[in-house]
């Protein structure tokens, strides 16, 4: 077995370069100009199909918001959506924070009888507020990241999702 010594003179006595046996760019030169090419007007158009069908994806992701497909006390969409998150880089958390608190408190106001099933609500609550405050640490460190702007949104949309059923089942109770 070698020892890490040999080994490091065994990788110093290599050659830094290794120069091919011949000139190969002639043979490559040669296969280019056999592959025919389509003229720039002939070649298909896949990116109108692309398209169309996230368009037809995104509407049909819309229409199935479960947010809208409730009734009475439907959560208000937040402005900040994924789709338009490259456009909000330089939104400030803050008003993410804020346009969020409002539409969570407008939920809790709806709150009439806390359900059974949700008895730990405030629990679940706390650790999504833990998760707002590292993505919001980390955006104070990268504030133009839209992955971490996406996070936040979510974490949020999930919270506003989660106290609207809550409130959905109570009305029930």
């Amino acid at each position: 077995m070698k020892t890490e010594q040999q080994l490091d003179q065994a990788l110093q006595s290599l050659p830094l370069e290794i120069q091919p046996p011949r000139d190969l760019w002639p043979e490559l030169a040669a296969r280019i100009a056999e592959t025919p090419q389509l003229p720039a007007s002939n070649r298909p158009k896949y990116w109108h199909y692309a398209t169309a069908a996230s368009l037809v994806a995104a509407l049909i992701w819309q229409m199935a918001s479960p947010w809208q497909a409730s009734e009475g006390t439907a959560p208000q969409k937040l402005v900040h959506e994924s789709t338009e998150v490259d456009a909000l880089a330089p939104f400030a958390v803050s008003d993410l924070r804020r346009e969020f608190e409002i539409e969570k408190s407008k939920q809790l106001a709806n709150l009439r009888v806390i359900p059974q099933e949700f008895a730990d609500y405030q629990r679940q609550l706390a650790i999504w507020q833990q998760a707002s405050q590292q993505v919001e640490r980390a955006l104070q460190l990268q504030p133009d990241d839209p992955r971490l702007i996406r996070k936040l949104t979510k974490i949020q949309q999930q919270q506003i999702e989660y106290i609207n059923r809550m409130v959905q089942v109570g009305q029930l109770s």
